[in-house]
């Protein structure tokens, strides 16, 4: 191919001079005056808009959080305020709960002391009327064994009272103010009980008991009741049966001989038996 030549260099332009400055007129001035105060003022308006813009957009974030905060902590409050009247109410549930179980149990209690009591009361009366029953019961069996041997005496026409001082099967003697049996006393008595079915049938047995004049009239009345009572149940354990058994304390106002408080004559207990003929 044909070599192509480049194009020619082309010169640039030259620069053309600007205009020579020309001074403005004074209405120009006074038009560019007015442009620049108005552009001014528009700035100034603006950027016066600008901040009051900021001013209010802060102010109203303030009171947002403001109005956030004090709604927060109004609801802190109430949730508190909820929280203790919640803890009063069941401290009060509670308080009344523990009060109501004490009162119930103080109740029960005081019905169970009252049920035992009564219960015992009753035991009590029960068991007092027992006793006065069957205290009553021993003094009746022995006024009928009293009364079944005043019969047995006149039926084998024996006077109500046989008994002379002095005239005694046996003789136990006792010390002074005193009224217990030795155990050879006892003895004797076991041997005169075993000695009566020789005697007869149906042997009854009376006691007579005496005292000194030493002391009081009422002590010496207590002390010769008290000896029959100890030969009396004597003679029960050795197998005499009690209707055929009498007792009769004659204190100090009788006595079975001369009052010799000496040797003891007087403080005696004297036996004597009467029995039907075989």
């Amino acid at each position: 191919m044909p070599t192509q030549r480049p194009p020619p260099t082309q010169r640039p332009p030259l620069k053309q001079r600007p205009p020579p400055t020309q001074r403005p007129l004074p209405k120009q001035r006074e038009a560019k005056a007015a442009a620049e105060a108005k552009a001014a003022a528009e700035a100034k308006a603006a950027a016066e808009a600008k901040a009051a813009a900021e001013a209010k957009a802060a102010a109203d974030a303030k009171a947002a959080a403001e109005a956030k905060a004090a709604a927060e902590a109004k609801a802190a409050a109430e949730a508190k305020a909820a929280a203790e009247a919640k803890a009063a109410a069941d401290a009060k549930a509670a308080a009344e709960a523990k009060a109501a179980a004490e009162a119930k149990a103080a109740a029960e209690a005081k019905a169970a002391a009252d049920a035992k009591a009564a219960a015992e009361a009753k035991a009590a009366a029960e068991a007092k009327a027992a006793a006065e029953a069957k205290a009553a019961a021993e003094a009746k069996a022995a006024a009928d064994a009293k009364a079944a041997a005043a019969r047995r005496r006149a039926a084998a026409g024996a006077p109500d009272n046989p008994f002379t001082p002095g005239a005694f099967d046996m003789v136990l003697y006792f010390g002074v103010a005193d009224a217990s049996l030795s155990k050879a006393q006892v003895n004797r008595l076991d041997r005169y009980q075993r000695s009566l079915h020789h005697r007869g049938t149906g042997c009854a047995v009376r006691v007579d008991c005496y005292a000194d004049r030493l002391g009081k009239a009422k002590t010496n009345d207590e002390l010769t009741a008290l000896r029959c009572t100890r030969v009396y149940e004597a003679l029960l354990r050795l197998g005499v049966s009690a209707d055929r058994l009498e007792t009769t304390p004659h204190g100090e106002r009788q006595t079975p001989g001369p009052d010799n408080t000496t040797n003891g004559r007087a403080r005696i207990a004297g036996l004597r038996a009467r029995c039907a003929a075989r």
